[in-house]
């Protein structure tokens, strides 16, 4: 096949940010992008998020790590309380990847408030 995208549960999420899905893109032996949704279950707006992201090949070898990041703005907006919001990622062709695994490394609210992993 020369393109695929599959879906995997190997997600962490941090101080009520849950990853609900993560779906990656292949294309002839090289993972070419992924989504991620994130879901608020705080009772805060989160207006800036961190993660990292570790592309596996498909016996669970990593391969590269990255780092995403999400930050709200007047033409973005936040997520809400309750709320989900996916992004796609475009990282350079990685090959021999097939899946990403993410985990929430930070997360701000709108009142200031900061959780990280150590």
């Amino acid at each position: 096949m020369a393109w695929s995208a599959s879906a995997f549960s190997q997600q962490t999420g941090l101080c009520g940010v849950e990853v609900e899905e993560v779906k990656a893109s292949t294309a002839f032996g090289y993972l070419i992008g992924y989504s991620v949704k994130f879901k608020n279950t705080k009772q805060q707006t989160v207006d800036h998020l961190i993660w990292s992201v570790s592309f596996e090949d498909n016996a669970g070898q990593l391969i590269e790590k990255d780092t995403g990041v999400f930050n709200s703005t007047e033409l973005i907006s936040p997520i809400q309380p309750g709320m989900s919001k996916t992004f796609l990622r475009t990282p350079s062709k990685i090959k021999g990847a097939s899946r990403a695994r993410i985990q929430v490394t930070r997360v701000h609210t709108i009142s200031g408030e900061t959780c990280k992993t150590r």
